[in-house]
């Protein structure tokens, strides 16, 4: 269920952006709406193997990972949308400044302690 649960957060949350009007997008979306777009049209080499690589068998487990990687894209995508288009009295910039210190934080903590 872990790699899916951004993905069914995310229901709601398109949801209640389709109330919000105008949405707003973070400024140079369109990289990552480009991004979007590479990884979309990249599913037509998922059957292609590399000239001398070992040959991997081709199966519906390589068409199920990219599914899921896309899902989790998009429903990052619109995470990163809905809280772009919070009001401050809904998520005061301060509070979210604090989460994403605290991420980072956690993050190169942890992978420090998983090199050593």
């Amino acid at each position: 269920m872990a790699p899916l649960i951004w993905a069914a957060l995310a229901v709601p949350m398109v949801r209640q952006l389709a109330r919000r009007r105008p949405i707003r997008l973070p400024p140079m979306f369109w990289v990552w709406g480009l991004f979007l777009l590479l990884n979309l049209v990249s599913v037509v080499m998922l059957s292609v193997n590399a000239p001398n690589t070992i040959a991997i068998a081709p199966g519906l487990g390589h068409y199920l990972a990219y599914a899921i990687r896309m899902l989790n894209y998009v429903a990052v995508t619109i995470v990163m949308v809905y809280v772009g288009n919070l009001t401050e009295a809904e998520l005061p910039r301060l509070r979210l400044i604090r989460w994403l210190s605290v991420l980072f934080v956690v993050t190169v903590v942890g992978g420090l302690a998983g090199t050593f």
